[in-house]
């Protein structure tokens, strides 16, 4: 991410992307998590999981 910044790689810089610098912050796993989740409704896919423990017998 640097080199692109600085402009030590240039044609990286003229294309439009999206990046994203990973620093272990727990704020980026949630706006990951909203992003993906977003994704799976809009596509009609995923999986509903209960987020209460059930009993185990």
């Amino acid at each position: 991410m640097g080199d692109i910044c600085t402009k030590r790689i240039e044609h990286l810089r003229n294309k439009p992307r999206k990046a994203t610098i990973l620093l272990g912050i727990a704020v980026h796993d949630v706006i990951v998590a909203k992003l993906v989740y977003e994704k799976a409704v809009k596509q009609g896919t995923g999986t509903t999981l209960p987020l209460q423990p059930t009993q185990q017998d």
